[in-house]
């Protein structure tokens, strides 16, 4: 599916804002650990409110997503901002990552929107890309989510919490917290929260359940 059609592109293009404004408030908390020396990767920044808050502090900052939307409302609120951003539109799976350049990577409610391989994969490039003690922030929905339920009546199981959704030809992963322990066991926890939360950001009022972490590439 070209990016013109995609999931995504029509659910930015169906509205004039499709997420929060703020940054995730984990990553304003521990701004402080991130080491300026490397670059920030925000994969699938959608409107860039994560990237453009550590560009807003002088970081060097590299935002992608799939959408072109999403691209171009990131860029013209950086040039609002005055905020200097490396920005494009692309696929993860495709995207390359320079090992040992950055000092952040954020994956925040993205890494759900992939097969089991594909997830390893860019998990995989995510742990070479990042520095020493470099930093990982990821936000995904895990089996508790409401809408896991609605995909066991309307979509295939294409493996366990994994499944194909044939009408916009896209997959969505489910996470179990044994399931990411054993996926990032190259890092150290600086942050884990299980959460139940009332999304008003698109569509109708929904809630959402999910795992947030803040984790750190171990050193040894």
């Amino acid at each position: 599916m070209d990016k013109k059609n995609s999931l995504w592109e029509k659910q930015y293009l169906n509205t004039d804002q499709l997420w929060a404004s703020e940054p995730e408030a984990v990553l304003s908390k521990y701004a402080d650990l991130v080491d300026k020396d490397g670059k920030v990767l925000d994969l699938g920044m959608g409107e860039g409110r994560n990237a453009l808050y550590y560009g807003g502090k002088g970081f060097d900052v590299t935002g992608i997503d799939y959408s072109p939307t999403a691209v171009e409302r990131t860029q013209e609120k950086a040039q609002q901002l005055g905020v200097k951003l490396d920005t494009s539109s692309g696929d993860l799976k495709d995207y390359e990552i320079t090992p040992g350049s950055c000092s952040l990577i954020i994956m925040a409610s993205v890494l759900n929107f992939f097969r089991d391989d594909e997830i390893d994969a860019i998990l995989d490039k995510v742990e070479k890309g990042l520095k020493k003690g470099g930093l990982l922030y990821l936000n995904v929905f895990d089996t508790g989510e409401p809408g896991m339920q609605k995909l066991k009546q309307n979509a295939e199981e294409v493996s366990p919490h994994t499944f194909y959704r044939k009408k916009s030809d896209s997959y969505v992963h489910f996470f179990t917290r044994e399931e990411l322990e054993k996926r990032l066991v190259g890092f150290e926890m600086v942050h884990r929260s299980d959460y139940q939360s009332l999304d008003l950001s698109h569509g109708e009022p929904h809630m959402h359940s999910g795992i947030e972490l803040f984790v750190r590439l171990k050193k040894s």
